[in-house]
């Protein structure tokens, strides 16, 4: 009898030792698919950066917050660069870039010190950010995470783009407090020295490169003064030739180009958003038809399959919506979000 309840006393020892073993589930991870930049509402707090998983369609609306129990460093989440195994979240009203690791999103640092941080590339073991409080562009360490120089620049510098050992800011002033601006300059980046100066239209603001090698800007127009302008500029000799836009009512904006880089796409039809135009590299005329008639907040276009994202802003009181769409313009899915998706990065 004895050694039947000292039986049964073990079994039970070792069953409650085996249930008192604690599990957890695998780290999530994020190494492929899409990031979305949720900008938020100015003065909110309430910036996020979604990720959805193409191989499987989840979508992670508060992936930052859901691995570090903490929303990003202010508000206006503008842009986002990726960069070896880290994300650089650019957020503007926060005046703060929240480092993480691009696979996992765990926080590693903040960089303070920019007032006004707009976009960011990098070169190296070193990253260019843009700042409109102070018109220059930071030169960053990526390791140590340090301010290491400063370069003033045009006003409102917005979109940069590195080709040949050359940095191209736009700088987008378009009169809103600020020196109105048309130029883009240009940084040696092995001196960190501006060398040149491009006049293409008022405001320029976003940059791409074609498959051609030419420098591609659209240039939104100063608000209800003058109006836009697509200008392709020879980086041979700085020629340029440029496409206008009819009259101020609507700005362009958010340039993006696809995989081949000889597709050029931009939202036309509204103030900081419109509907989406595609036009060809070779095309001597703007297009007078869009690829997608409707209202979109951000855009971008997937580097391997040409697919084009766009980002919906029903308003920013409430969360927005990501859809996707084939080459046509049709309709794939979409996938609520954040407040104010205003772009996009590609995860190999």
């Amino acid at each position: 009898m004895k050694k039947t309840i000292l039986g049964f006393a073990m079994l039970s020892l070792f069953a409650c030792k085996k249930d008192e073993i604690p599990t957890s589930d695998p780290e999530k991870t994020f190494g492929t698919g899409v990031y979305i930049i949720n900008e938020g509402v100015w003065g909110s707090g309430e910036s996020t950066l979604s990720h959805l998983n193409e191989s499987n369609n989840e979508l992670t609306a508060t992936a930052f917050l859901d691995k570090n129990g903490y929303t990003l460093g202010g508000d206006v989440f503008q842009s986002m660069t990726i960069t070896g195994n880290k994300v650089f979240m650019v957020i503007n009203n926060g005046s703060v870039i929240e480092v993480a690791d691009a696979t996992t999103l765990a926080s590693i640092t903040q960089i303070t010190g920019i007032a006004s941080p707009r976009y960011m590339v990098t070169n190296g073991g070193f990253g260019y950010v843009s700042d409109w409080a102070s018109d220059n562009v930071f030169l960053i360490d990526l390791t140590s995470y340090s301010l290491l120089d400063s370069i003033k620049v045009g006003s409102d510098p917005e979109n940069m783009l590195i080709d040949n050992d050359k940095l191209y800011v736009a700088n987008s002033a378009g009169g809103f407090g600020s020196e109105e601006d048309s130029t883009i300059s240009v940084i040696d980046l092995t001196s960190n020295t501006i060398v040149n100066s491009i006049t293409v239209g008022d405001g320029p603001q976003s940059l791409q490169m074609d498959a051609n090698g030419d420098l591609w800007v659209l240039c939104t127009g100063f608000y209800n003064a003058t109006a836009g302008k697509l200008v392709k500029v020879d980086l041979s000799d700085n020629s340029t030739m440029v496409l206008d836009f009819p009259g101020i009512d609507f700005q362009p904006v958010k340039m993006t180009i696809n995989s081949a880089g000889d597709k050029l796409y931009y939202l036309y039809g509204g103030y900081g958003g419109g509907s989406v135009y595609e036009m060809s590299i070779s095309s001597s005329a703007l297009p007078a038809t869009p690829v997608i008639s409707r209202e979109l907040y951000g855009l971008g276009v997937h580097p391997t399959n040409d697919m084009i994202y766009g980002g919906v802003a029903p308003s920013f009181s409430e969360d927005g919506f990501m859809m996707r769409y084939d080459l046509n313009g049709v309709v794939i899915d979409s996938f609520k979000v954040g407040i104010g998706p205003n772009g996009f990065n590609f995860i190999d």
